[in-house]
């Protein structure tokens, strides 16, 4: 009975050619995504507890910040071989290095480098304030408020905009508004 309903729930995930993940690693990023969300802030806790606030949120930022380059820097790696393999020169065609290529190449999706770098900044330093927040509570119960507090000021935020000149809501980010609001 039990391998039926594995296979009965795997079965959902698998596409024509018969490999599980392919199609839907969308929805299962999506889930995990939700999933590691949801324990951030008893994650935060336990490190704090264990480590400090400000030794834990340091070096989650600095674990986090190491993968990330090391992301970045196997990505390049990647695509720099794939364009030797396939034949390709350099990616301006001049052989110039992108580090040292003009500012104008970094706008992307019609967004300044600037504003990506500034609202950068002030999302690791809303993150690095709410882990030390967290690890500076009390007790588990007010870190479970200052949980709720940074992940409903959104919300809030969208509520009082919607009554600004300009703004155009619809329907349905109303209704989302609302059941946010009635879950907490």
């Amino acid at each position: 009975m039990g391998s039926s309903a594995w296979q009965r729930f795997t079965a959902q995930f698998k596409s024509e050619d018969g490999s599980h993940v392919k199609k839907n690693i969308g929805t299962i990023c999506g889930v995990l995504a939700i999933l590691m969300w949801g324990s951030s802030v008893a994650a935060t806790r336990l490190v704090s507890e264990s480590f400090g606030p400000y030794s834990a949120a340091a070096g989650t930022y600095g674990l986090g910040g190491t993968a990330g380059i090391i992301a970045v820097l196997a990505q390049a790696a990647v695509r720099r071989l794939r364009r030797r393999a396939s034949g390709g020169g350099a990616a301006d065609g001049a052989g110039t290095s992108p580090q040292f290529a003009s500012p104008e190449k970094y706008v992307r999706f019609g967004i300044d480098w600037r504003y990506t770098l500034i609202n950068g900044a002030l999302f690791v330093s809303n993150t690095f304030a709410f882990s030390i927040a967290v690890g500076l509570s009390t007790s588990r119960s007010m870190s479970v408020e200052v949980g709720l507090i940074n992940y409903l000021w959104t919300g809030l935020m969208f509520a009082v905009a919607i009554g600004m000149p300009g703004f155009r809501t619809r329907w349905y980010e109303v209704r989302a508004l609302c059941i946010g609001a009635s879950l907490s």
